[in-house]
């Protein structure tokens, strides 16, 4: 079964990706962080540069896993689709 890491900024968004990807045989992995983007909206001294340098090392923290994707879509609907 393959396995597809999502990174959430809020715990809220896991069961929209869960009943999307109800219909294939996959097992999803859930991070969540909702600081990012609490820091990117109200904190104007954390800067563009800092935030991606942040979600480049969450990302690879994830990859790192053991997982055989990553979660990157706003649209899921799309993705599906292509299994």
């Amino acid at each position: 079964m393959k396995k597809i890491a999502c990174l959430h900024a809020h715990h809220s968004n896991i069961e929209y990706i869960e009943r999307a990807f109800e219909v294939l045989e996959v097992e999803l992995i859930h991070f969540v962080d909702p600081i990012l983007s609490r820091r990117i909206e109200n904190d104007k001294g954390f800067g563009r540069a800092q935030a991606q340098n942040k979600l480049k090392n969450q990302l690879k923290w994830i990859a790192e896993s053991n997982i055989d994707a990553v979660l990157r879509e706003v649209n899921v609907s799309s993705i599906v689709n292509q299994f």
